[in-house]
């Protein structure tokens, strides 16, 4: 006799509630606080108000609704499906797994096994040099969009020719309202031909910025990324998350 698998459903509070599992099974969303969506005409974004965790035995899986990726007609005002084809991938911030990736639905819905359990943070978004991705997570009062007010940035993803290296600056801003205190710098992956130089630890004053270096260089002539993380306080958004790129070129 087989094994009968439960389907938990993640709700406010992030703990599986089998009670409302059945009433769910058409899908319950639990909505972060809604974000800004894109000006017409860029790559396909994430609308983190209709993404939502689900768990069975087999593991975790990051469910988006119609419309969870959406792309802004200059026609119309309402979000729009993206074109077919598009690839969404999810990253765990909180491990070094490789990423998942899935094919978007026609109506802009997906669902993809993500790994981890809901509480870690998930880098998600279309495969694109330009798309815009949402970190999400399950906290105590549910699926949030991760937004730290330590904001990354970088000027330029160089091209970078084998046997050579180049450092990329990586512009951290503190938009906090107070003065944060760096405490550690580290790459997710760390294989990618990434390797991390000069970081700036210890306090950061309000409406400031400091730099941290990262050093490249090629490992092959395949596209290279990885993830900058930088923790300045407790908790998901207490952890600036900037994402890394670089191409090699032939010598």
């Amino acid at each position: 006799m087989g094994t009968r698998q439960q389907r938990w459903v993640w709700l406010v509070g992030g703990a599986p509630a089998l009670a409302l599992a059945m009433a769910c099974s058409a899908g319950c969303d639990v909505s972060p606080q809604p974000e800004t969506l894109t000006t017409c005409g860029e790559e396909p974004s994430v609308d983190p108000i209709r993404l939502r965790f689900e768990s069975t035995a087999l593991g975790t899986t990051l469910i988006g609704s119609p419309l969870a990726v959406y792309v802004r007609s200059c026609s119309s005002d309402e979000p729009q499906p993206p074109e077919p084809g598009e690839v969404l991938r999810s990253t765990d911030l909180d491990s070094k797994a490789p990423p998942a990736a899935t094919k978007v639905s026609h109506d802009g819905s997906f669902e993809i096994a993500v790994g981890g359990v809901p509480t870690h943070v998930y880098r998600v978004g279309v495969v694109s040099p330009k798309a815009r991705p949402v970190d999400v997570t399950v906290t105590d009062d549910g699926l949030i969009e991760v937004s730290p007010c330590l904001e990354g940035a970088v000027d330029d993803y160089p091209n970078v020719p084998t046997g050579a290296s180049e450092v990329i600056e990586v512009t951290l801003t503190n938009d906090c309202g107070h003065d944060v205190s760096i405490s550690d710098a580290a790459l997710r992956d760390g294989t990618a031909g990434f390797s991390l130089g000069s970081t700036p630890l210890g306090n950061v004053p309000a409406a400031s910025s400091v730099v941290v270096e990262v050093t490249y260089q090629p490992l092959g002539l395949d596209p290279a990324e990885d993830i900058l993380l930088v923790r300045f306080a407790e908790g998901p958004e207490g952890r600036a998350a900037v994402t890394l790129r670089a191409q090699p070129l032939p010598e």
